[in-house]
């Protein structure tokens, strides 16, 4: 069994570093998925028939939440059924079954690889994934600095930023930063001197996405370095030299480089307060995971719907935190926020982690993308720092 979950994982993990290459799109729905997600259902229905019902320890406080979040996911999805369309209510279950998958794999893999012996297979594959993500970033970033001539097909024209194969900023920065915290804690024990330079083409491309959530996040991480490393001077020089770097990289002539840009955030507070609206609907149990597309097309211009500009951000809002409050209600979000204080109070590793995605995912729907949900187990249980639950 643990064969052939290895073979169709590791399959997922190549078809991964395709990013938005490998998306596929069902002809004249809003359905996509992406071809990593096909060995990637393998592998979990795999670690479902090994360990059937042993992740779900009564003493696991983290799986006991998460099934909790996922009867309320349910129960939010069932409440307001008759309010939608046959066709609707459709898509968004096939949404919520995808949600639910990540979930799943969330649990059975932490628990495949609670044993330090079976952490360190994952060693080579990271390495492997991480030297081709930031190899293809640079790439991207020295031969395709504009990618303004894919717009049409709902991309953002970002020019001179870093966005890889992922195409989109605050994906980028997240992947660089877990490329980042994973082989700087592993250079801090090991001492090896690819982890340093992999780590520190991490923070450079973190810093090339121009991503003000990325940046915002990266600064509470160094000073816990600081303070968990107790070099808390060079954590203070590391700080300034951020800030120093960041506004030396700040350009007012081109917009994407501008980080006092004031028209990205403007269009935030517009979709926060629609998020608003819509929550005002539903404040309890919310209108149900993925029918946020067919709530905020009642906002939206009719650019957004035609089909040479397809648009990506009609699906949720600009912060996960908020998609989570409009899709569950505020309890859903309450429980949501408790798993993630679970995760986060198992050591400093997984503190860093789920300390910067909650960052950046205030600003941007990061939490809840396919592409950090797969990475996000991956990232917690490759360095084997963790307790049990």
């Amino acid at each position: 069994m643990d064969k052939y979950f290895k073979i169709s994982f590791y399959i997922s993990l190549i078809f991964f570093g395709l990013g938005q290459m490998g998306r596929v799109f069902i002809p004249a729905q809003p359905i996509y998925f992406y071809l990593y997600e096909i060995p990637f259902v393998i592998s979990l229905f795999l670690l479902i028939i090994r360990y059937k019902f042993a992740p779900f320890d009564k003493n696991n406080k983290i799986s006991t939440l998460t099934i909790l979040f996922l009867g309320w996911l349910v129960i939010s999805f069932i409440f307001p059924f008759a309010k939608y369309s046959l066709l609707e209510n459709g898509i968004a279950f096939l949404y919520l079954l995808r949600l639910t998958s990540y979930l799943l794999f969330f649990i059975y893999f932490t628990h495949h690889f609670k044993e330090k012996n079976k952490q360190k297979i994952l060693q080579v594959p990271i390495l492997i994934f991480s030297i081709w993500i930031i190899f293809s970033s640079f790439v991207q970033y020295f031969l395709y600095p504009n990618i303004g001539n894919i717009a049409y097909l709902g991309w953002d024209p970002h020019l001179m930023r870093v966005v890889g194969v992922f195409l989109e900023p605050p994906l980028s920065v997240t992947i660089y930063f877990l490329i980042f915290i994973y082989f700087a804690s592993l250079w801090f024990s090991q001492k090896k001197w690819y982890q340093a330079v992999l780590s520190v083409a991490g923070v450079i491309l973190l810093l090339l996405t121009y991503s003000r959530g990325g940046l915002i996040g990266f600064g509470p991480v160094l000073i816990l370095l600081s303070l968990k490393t107790k070099k808390i001077l060079i954590g203070i020089l590391l700080i300034v030299s951020l800030l120093i770097l960041i506004f030396s990289l700040s350009n007012s002539k081109v917009e994407s480089l501008n980080l006092l840009r004031t028209t990205s955030i403007s269009s935030r507070i517009e979709d926060y307060q629609e998020g608003f609206d819509i929550w005002q609907k539903s404040p309890i149990s919310g209108i149900g995971y993925n029918r946020i597309r067919f709530e905020k097309s009642k906002f939206v211009d009719m650019v957004f719907l035609e089909d040479y500009n397809p648009s990506h951000g009609i699906t949720s809002f600009h912060s996960s935190f908020l998609t989570i409050l409009v899709s569950t209600g505020v309890l859903g979000l309450l429980v949501y926020l408790t798993i993630l204080f679970q995760i986060a109070r198992k050591n400093f590793y997984w503190m860093s982690i789920v300390l910067f995605l909650s960052i950046v995912s205030i600003f941007d729907n990061v939490l809840l993308h396919p592409f950090t949900l797969f990475l996000f187990p991956l990232f917690l249980v490759s360095y084997p720092v963790h307790k049990s639950a």
